[in-house]
């Protein structure tokens, strides 16, 4: 099982290169044609998701500080190692991001 994994690491990272140089290749080109990398807009919307994920990321990550700490002790709840606690966080603090930012996108006055 350990061979697959080892053997995946090589292809994501020349996938997130090919990534990388699109999204560069894409951003020159807009630059070169005269469109704004950013408007006042994108980079309003922009940062209110960023300060909306984060503060309801740091207030998941306490909870599941709570979770641990209390639920292991008290409630015989199955303990979380650090590993799993850093997936979780991740993927809800990315989900959140992904979706404020369809939100707010699509809510016109942001």
């Amino acid at each position: 099982m350990m061979d697959i994994f080892g053997s995946l690491i090589p292809v994501i990272g020349i996938i997130i290169v090919i990534i990388f140089g699109i999204a560069l290749r894409v951003s020159m080109k807009e630059k070169k044609s005269g469109f704004p990398i950013k408007d006042e807009r994108t980079m309003y919307v922009e940062g209110r998701v960023g300060h909306y994920s984060t503060t309801i990321g740091i207030w998941f990550m306490l909870g599941l500080m709570w979770y641990t700490f209390l639920g292991a002790e008290f409630f015989g709840i199955p303990e979380m190692n650090a590993t799993q606690v850093l997936i979780i966080s991740i993927i809800v603090m990315a989900g959140l991001s992904l979706g404020l930012r369809f939100y707010f996108n699509r809510r016109g006055d942001a």
